[in-house]
């Protein structure tokens, strides 16, 4: 019975998500703008999402966010659930920084590419950093960028050791970085199988900013080992 809930889930998740890009495909041809995709994923496709998966979500800190800044952000990563939820949640408009394989899958790689999220290629050295150099400019003209640090999906829940690319991106970015603890996204649609989808409760914590300031002179383990205990914290 599991199964067949989660098939279905999982067959309306597709369709729904579908739709949305199909949208905004359409209505980027008329206007250009990655501003349009990104505020219907927003505002029309990720509410639905949560709906559809059975979630029910909890937020806290938003009180830690201003709205006068942009923000580089690190959120864990444990379920293709983390994208609506965030989305959702966070009172910002976001691009993600995703591998580089996205690009690949029909439709999605379509959406991402017209919305401005960045690709990364980790396989490749200089293809990565000049990524890394892309999400920074994106940064320095006042979008919010996602990064999950850990550089893949953590199927445990903990949070793994972080990238060095963190280090790279927070350095050329300049921005204050907004950390981002995700609970619960594991158990609804677990990344190891689409069969064990359930419903459930997430929960978001966005913690404190650790401004520019406090972090442009260390060195990339110093920095990698502090923005990894400040998740684990929240």
């Amino acid at each position: 019975m599991t199964a067949f809930f989660s098939i279905l889930k999982l067959l309306l998740i597709v369709v729904w998500s579908l739709f949305c890009i199909i949208i905004a495909g359409l209505v980027y041809l008329f206007t250009f703008s990655s501003r349009i995709p990104i505020f219907l994923a927003k505002h029309l496709w990720s509410k639905p999402m949560l709906i559809l998966m059975g979630s029910r979500i909890k937020v806290s800190g938003r009180e830690n966010i201003d709205s006068d800044k942009n923000y580089l952000i690190f959120s864990n990563h444990c379920s293709y659930a983390d994208i609506p939820v965030l989305f959702n949640s966070l009172p910002l408009y976001i691009r993600f920084i995703g591998k580089n394989e996205l690009k690949k899958i029909p439709f999605l790689g379509i959406y991402m590419r017209i919305s401005g999220m960045i690709f990364i290629d980790r396989s490749k050295p200089r293809k990565a950093k000049a990524s890394l150099e892309d999400a920074a400019k994106l940064l320095h003209t006042g979008k919010n960028v996602v990064i999950f640090p850990e550089g893949t999906t953590i199927e445990d829940g903990k949070i793994a050791p972080f990238k060095r690319g963190c280090h790279t991106l927070a350095t050329l970015g300049e921005k204050d970085i907004l950390p981002v603890r995700i609970r619960g996204t594991l158990s609804i649609w677990p990344i190891s199988s689409n069969l064990k989808m359930k419903n459930g409760r997430i929960q978001v914590i966005i913690g404190k900013a650790i401004s520019y300031e406090e972090i442009k002179d260390m060195k990339a383990t110093e920095f990698l080992k502090k923005m990894q205990n400040r998740l684990e914290e929240l």
